[in-house]
């Protein structure tokens, strides 16, 4: 999730589990002004020490470039940096941190004699982590699917609507302009469905929250509720116009109060596009589709469902390859 120059990872875990993962932090050197005979020497991002309750958290060595690239901005001299975050168990509550990242300055001379290095991200970024841990459901009464802006599901690399619940093998098409930019993508935005069956006996107040990586929120109101009474036929394109149509609530990753009958179920979806457009898309990104996974351009969501003290997850996503 990105705001200004601010980026926040996002977990969700049951109480009692743990998380193991490897953050990538992107740093690219895309020209210099002039380009010929540049004296500038070098330019370097540095890792503060982490801050915050998250313990395990592992940051890289600085990242430097220097003035011998190949002179084309196109080429995207990138470099990939990981921060670690290995915690052991964790228990029920929320874990915070934090690392703020230094760059060194590349402007040298001054007036027609100045140079300037072109960087993405052009500022050095602050990197957020959150970790939210809740208690264990083993309930299936959760499910969550990834569609297009039509509610159709997303399709796999032979064609086919990837209809299992928590699934990630639907796949998009990334559009770049020749400088590698990311300008569009196939489909060009996205829904996450969460449903959840009330089986409680008795009716119940659900509040849904999401953890996103890879997409934004799209539209001042993203996220739409609604409750349908059984028998309940899945995810039909009547059914996704509906929810669209009646409870908003908002683009801040948290919709909360709906009031869900014994039985009936609630059906969430959340309005997203891809993180990716505007930016310079990995030197890594594969054009086959089957390569996606996992060579591609990710994304994933998880909502957490929440009534009478309980939780109950599902996490759901989609890979991105380079259109050819």
């Amino acid at each position: 999730m990105e705001a200004g120059n601010n980026f926040t990872y996002q977990f969700a875990i049951d109480d009692g589990g743990s998380l193991n993962v490897s953050l990538p932090i992107k740093f690219c050197l895309t020209g210099s002004t002039p380009e010929s005979d540049p004296t500038w020497e070098s330019v370097t991002y540095t890792f503060g020490s982490p801050a915050g309750n998250l313990n395990g958290v592992t940051v890289p060595d600085s990242v430097r470039f220097t003035k011998e690239f190949d002179g084309d901005p196109a080429s995207h001299n990138c470099k990939i940096a990981n921060i670690a975050i290995t915690t052991g168990v964790l228990y029920e509550g929320n874990y915070v941190g934090s690392s703020n990242i230094s760059v060194s300055s590349p402007d040298v001379g001054s007036g027609k004699d100045k140079v300037k290095v072109s960087l993405n991200p052009p500022k050095a970024p602050n990197i957020h982590y959150r970790v939210i841990v809740g208690e264990v459901d083993d309930s299936d009464n959760t499910n969550c699917y990834m569609t297009d802006s039509s509610g159709l599901l997303l399709a796999d690399c032979a064609g086919n609507p990837v209809e299992a619940s928590g699934s990630d093998n639907g796949r998009f098409a990334i559009v770049t302009n020749k400088r590698g930019t990311g300008v569009a993508t196939n489909p060009g935005q996205f829904y996450y469905n969460v449903t959840w069956v009330n089986t409680t006996e008795s009716e119940q107040t659900v509040d849904v929250d999401f953890v996103r990586y890879g997409v934004i929120p799209k539209g001042a109101q993203a996220i739409h509720a609604a409750v349908f009474s059984p028998p309940f036929s899945g995810l039909t394109q009547a059914g996704f116009d509906e929810v669209n149509d009646e409870i908003p609530g908002g683009s801040a990753d948290h919709i909360g109060g709906i009031v869900v009958p014994d039985g009936w179920i609630l059906w969430v979806n959340y309005h997203l596009e891809w993180v990716g457009l505007g930016s310079i898309v990995y030197n890594s990104t594969t054009n086959v589709c089957e390569d996606a996974d996992p060579y591609g351009e990710g994304f994933s969501i998880t909502a957490t469902v929440t009534y009478d003290g309980m939780t109950e997850s599902c996490e759901a996503g989609a890979w991105g390859y380079l259109k050819k």
